[in-house]
């Protein structure tokens, strides 16, 4: 990963992504034929969201961009990002809404009235 995120994880989370971009090391499945390739010049850009419930982040593929045999190539891809088999990459919340009805609790209870 050479970008990560911060990511929203309000009630409008999915709408207001962030990017992040990621540089392919491994070997992979290309479509069309039956063998593995090394796609060590390879970066793919992608859009990430938070899911508070999860405490994961969302991540979609959206562009890959390789140098092959002199060769650039940019186009549109659609995948996903997972984290040791399951959907999404684990994060820590920075706030929840607990932490900030607490909040709010205190502020009232010291209020000047």
């Amino acid at each position: 990963m050479l970008e990560g995120a911060d990511a929203n994880a309000s009630v409008k989370g999915e709408t207001k992504k962030v990017a992040m971009q990621f540089k392919l090391t491994g070997l992979a499945h290309l479509p069309g034929n039956q063998k593995l390739d090394k796609l060590t010049h390879c970066f793919v850009t992608a859009s990430a969201w938070g899911e508070i419930s999860s405490e994961r982040a969302e991540v979609r593929l959206e562009r890959l961009s390789c140098v092959i045999n002199n060769k650039h190539i940019d186009q549109v891809v659609e995948g996903h990002v997972g984290f040791y088999g399951k959907n999404g990459i684990k994060g820590i919340p920075v706030m929840r809404n607990g932490a900030m009805l607490g909040l709010a609790f205190g502020a009232g209870a010291l209020g000047v009235g």
